[in-house]
């Protein structure tokens, strides 16, 4: 069975995005994180992604965000929102509506 690929978008430290890191590593999971996408250039979580050798962006100002990383998104089977401290637009919200999941603590 193909694992669903994940995005997980970040803005701070990374403790969720630290978790799902962890589960994705459990023989019986059914999701791979392929991306990590912040919002914010000093969010830790970037330097728990690299270390777990799992690629990562970021990128600024807002205006310009959701242009910049629905190129990103194109094989992307789910988005999780693990701590992701910006607005998102209602388009961009419309566009990827299935593939979202908010991770709530």
């Amino acid at each position: 069975m193909r694992k669903l690929k994940a995005a997980i978008f970040i803005s701070g430290r990374g403790s969720n995005l630290e978790s799902l890191i962890k589960s994705t590593t459990k023989k019986n999971s059914l999701v791979d994180i392929c991306l990590v996408i912040s919002n914010n250039p000093s969010a830790k979580g970037l330097i728990i992604a690299n270390k777990k050798k799992v690629p990562a962006i970021y990128t600024v100002p807002k205006k310009n965000f959701e242009k910049k990383v629905s190129k990103y998104l194109k094989d992307i089977d789910v988005i999780c929102l693990a701590g992701f401290m910006q607005i998102l637009s209602k388009k961009f919200i419309s566009k990827y509506q299935q593939e979202m999941t908010p991770l709530t603590s």
